[in-house]
């Protein structure tokens, strides 16, 4: 018995050690699965608008001149496209956490 406390105290300080990465490759994991969901119900232009405003952090105004729409369009296609990644995709988001 004491051999196999010494294995999961050494497992243990492995993952302490790498936890940042393991975490991120946890992450990057959780993204690509949210990424292809999204890829499939969303449309090109709501994509587009959640990369700009959210990721990109860029406001509506600005995203819109750009893209030919109305800050208002911008602002309600981000919040539909939105919506449907929470409908479409979280049950995909849960299921990597696990």
């Amino acid at each position: 018995q004491p051999a196999m406390v010494g294995i999961e105290g050494e497992v243990e300080d492995i993952i302490d050690e790498n936890y940042e990465t393991i975490r991120s490759i946890h992450y990057q994991d959780k993204i690509k699965h949210l990424m292809r969901c999204a890829n499939k119900h969303l449309k090109d232009i709501e994509l587009k608008i959640i990369e700009e405003v959210i990721l990109s952090d860029r406001k509506a105004p600005a995203v819109a001149s750009e893209i030919g729409l109305t800050a208002e369009n911008v602002r309600q296609r981000l919040s539909r496209g939105l919506k449907k990644l929470r409908i479409k995709c979280l049950d995909i988001w849960q299921a990597a956490n696990n």
